[in-house]
């Protein structure tokens, strides 16, 4: 890919962001999960390292550049990560209070 700006090579890499990274319009207060407006910026999720959002370096301009997720894939992945906790909280009454989580 290259840059917008000044037109060379981008680096191709990842902003590690554990669960979940999203943006969100500046004066907004509500939690991402439940913002209209919040558009998840997570690209890659799997249980062992959490949220990476895939980005593209530009070392001459200092810019990073990162796709944002369409919003069906949002609100899809939003919908898995309440099954899970709530599959985990399910666990964790079962259990009496021992689960990994």
């Amino acid at each position: 890919m290259n840059c917008p700006y000044c037109e060379k090579e981008m680096f191709r890499g990842f902003i590690d962001n554990g669960r979940a990274l999203n943006w969100l319009p500046e004066g907004e207060r509500a939690r991402p999960i439940k913002s209209r407006y919040a558009v998840s910026l997570t690209t890659e999720y799997d249980l062992d390292s959490g949220g990476k959002t895939v980005a593209f370096y530009c070392y001459d301009c200092q810019k990073v550049l990162i796709n944002v997720v369409p919003g069906d894939v949002v609100k899809a992945e939003k919908a898995r990560l309440i099954k899970e906790d709530n599959e985990k909280l399910a666990e964790l009454k079962r259990s009496g209070g021992q689960v990994k989580l």
